[in-house]
């Protein structure tokens, strides 16, 4: 069977199989983390907090000594590994250092649901002077040679689907866009980017997770859920949808990639006369039946 026509049958396949959507409980964890550890007075840092295992918590109002601190602002992310779907957020600062000399960041509190968690304390060395060159992380090299992304065939789908290509001016339309990820690591999952001239769109939640089969494999599905709107008639084309990611290379290495979903067409008509589509027009006749006899349809 192929992804097209899995993925065309995929809700009759998880009804079949009894495959649900994970519904995990994630350990919460914060960590921070620095661009480099020595730094000139001129010079700046850069610091992430992240917490891993939600993405609801604000920016935490950091006050470091020897330091004046700038929030850059955040972004959230979804990786999916072993099948598991892992949440969270990073917060970024920018640190001015205002003194030279060895000093400590942390450990720094971050209030998460109601409980406070501490991140480790890391120590910065500020010297008076220019910097000396940074070398490169220990243990990591280029991740692909330039021009050469890795063959990734079937294992990674990205496709945008919509519940139906023919529709009335104002008419909400359901859509989805499907991940479907098999046999690779994939981090750092951004939200999805869709095309969307000619509608309004509903922003995208966060995504249902399922575990399903294609033939004897094993993949991980994510579905970002959205309503579109059309505003305007004639042939309109929703998409192409994009998602940005990693992919776990041999020795630990990340490769950032690019998914990107072919675009939907659809036709947008005029309303009919009376201003109504016959689907909002049965669906008063049926709240009126609903008044009229007093039970329940």
């Amino acid at each position: 069977m192929s992804t097209r026509s899995f993925l065309r049958w995929l809700p009759l396949f998880l009804a079949l199989s009894a495959i649900g959507t994970a519904a995990s409980v994630q350990e919460i964890r914060v960590q921070a983390s620095v661009d480099r550890t020595q730094v000139a007075l001129n010079e700046v840092l850069q610091l992430n907090l992240q917490v891993n295992g939600t993405q609801n918590v604000p920016p935490p109002d950091l006050k470091i000594e020897g330091f004046r601190v700038q929030y850059i602002g955040s972004s959230t992310q979804i990786s999916v590994v072993n099948g598991l779907c892992l949440s969270s957020i990073i917060h970024r600062y920018t640190l001015f250092p205002q003194k030279a000399g060895r000093q400590t960041l942390g450990p720094i509190s971050v209030e998460v649901e109601g409980k406070t968690f501490q991140t480790q304390p890391i120590t910065i060395e500020v010297i008076g002077g220019s910097s000396p060159p940074r070398p490169p992380p220990e243990g990591q090299g280029p991740a692909e040679e330039e021009g050469q992304p890795p063959d990734l065939g079937d294992a990674l789908q990205l496709e945008l689907g919509v519940d139906k290509t023919k529709a009335y001016l104002n008419e909400a339309i359901p859509a989805r866009l499907q991940l479907l990820m098999g046999g690779v690591a994939v981090r750092g999952i951004e939200m999805p980017t869709l095309q969307t001239d000619g509608f309004l769109v509903k922003p995208m939640g966060q995504p249902s997770q399922a575990r399903v089969m294609v033939g004897e494999q094993p993949y991980t599905l994510l579905e970002f859920d959205t309503t579109v709107t059309p505003i305007r008639t004639g042939k309109l084309s929703l998409g192409p949808a994009s998602i940005n990611c990693q992919i776990t290379l041999p020795l630990h290495r990340l490769y950032p990639i690019t998914l990107e979903a072919k675009p939907v067409a659809i036709e947008v008509l005029p309303l009919p006369k009376g201003g109504k589509s016959p689907e909002s027009t049965e669906a008063e006749g049926m709240a009126t039946t609903k008044r009229s006899s007093g039970r329940t349809i």
